[in-house]
Formats: C-alpha cells, sequence, structure tokens
C-alpha cells in the first residue's frame, strides 16, 4: 500500500503558468542619496568679463581647442571703447592746444613779449601732454 501511494506522488505532473513574452521598455526608478561632485574641474579665464549673451555648446559636449563657447553681450565693452575714444579726444585736443601755446609763448620770446617762465610753463605743458 505504501509504496503505491509513494509511486503516486512522484508522478504527479507539475503545475506551471505560462506567459507571452513581449519587447518592453524596463527602466526601475531608484531614488538615491548623495552628494555629486564633478569629475574633474578646470579653472577658466576670460580676457574680458561681461553678460553671456549665447551659449554655444552644451554641458558635457566635447569641444576642441579654440572653439568658441560663448558670446559676451557687447554692449560694455563698446560703451568702454566710446569712453576710450573720448578720453584720447581729448588727449589730442589738450595736445593741440599745449602746441599752439608753446609756439605763441616761443615767438613772444622772441620778440621780448614774455617772460622766460611763461615760456617754460608752455614748454612742459607740451612735453606732458
Amino acid at each position: 500500500g505504501c509504496h503505491k501511494q509513494q509511486a503516486a506522488e512522484k508522478t504527479r505532473p507539475v503545475l506551471v503558468t505560462t506567459q507571452t513574452v513581449a519587447l518592453a521598455d524596463y527602466a526601475p526608478r531608484t531614488s538615491l542619496t548623495g552628494v555629486i561632485a564633478a569629475r574633474t574641474l578646470n579653472n577658466l579665464s576670460f580676457r574680458v568679463g561681461g553678460r553671456v549673451a549665447e551659449r554655444l555648446v552644451d554641458v558635457g559636449q566635447h569641444v576642441d581647442q579654440g572653439a568658441v563657447l560663448a558670446r559676451i553681450d557687447p554692449q560694455e565693452q563698446e560703451s568702454d571703447l566710446r569712453s576710450a575714444q573720448a578720453d584720447l579726444d581729448a588727449a589730442q585736443a589738450q595736445l593741440t592746444q599745449a602746441a599752439a601755446t608753446y609756439q605763441r609763448q616761443k615767438t613772444l620770446l622772441s620778440q621780448g613779449f614774455t617772460t622766460r617762465r611763461d615760456f617754460d610753463s608752455a614748454d612742459q605743458t607740451l612735453k606732458v601732454a
């Protein structure tokens, strides 16, 4: 009796469930905590400062040496240029005036109508201008 019962238990079919296989995207959601740090840190320097008007590359994008990465708003540099041009114009006007004063004092000195001190002052002003 026992043998037959054990043999019957051994030959029982195993229940199996099946499922149709289909291609699907698998992206498990994982939540982690930690600190993010750059693998490498590059110190960058620029010839001029200003507000970035246009960024020409994306973060992580490979760039070649000498490639333009961004464009700076030119308003500040244009303002500096106008200011420097005005300073140059003023300096040229001072030079022209100092040269005219020197020539006038030189002529007056040769005719005896001015002092040596006034001539020397005009000469020094011309040299400084």
